[in-house]
């Protein structure tokens, strides 16, 4: 089993991708976007930047519900 500190963090993380999903879709558009200007494409890259790292759907980690045990994690089976 996994020490508590790991799945609190783990459950932090979820909750700031939750937060900010919205809000990063957002600034991604923009930047992807052929038709905006440059200068509105850094800024938005400087805001994107700005939002907290643990806000990144990347960094979460799969883990098993009841365990908490990260490999040989089983999705829908």
């Amino acid at each position: 089993m996994s020490k508590k500190s790991v799945l609190e963090r783990e459950k932090k993380r979820r909750a700031q991708v939750v937060k900010y999903a919205a809000k990063r879709e957002e600034l991604k558009k923009i930047i992807l976007s052929p038709s905006t200007p440059k200068n509105k494409m850094y800024e938005a890259q400087d805001q994107l930047n700005r939002l907290p790292r643990n806000s990144s759907r990347v960094r979460l980690k799969k883990r098993r519900f009841v365990t908490g045990r990260p490999r040989a994690y089983i999705g829908r089976f």
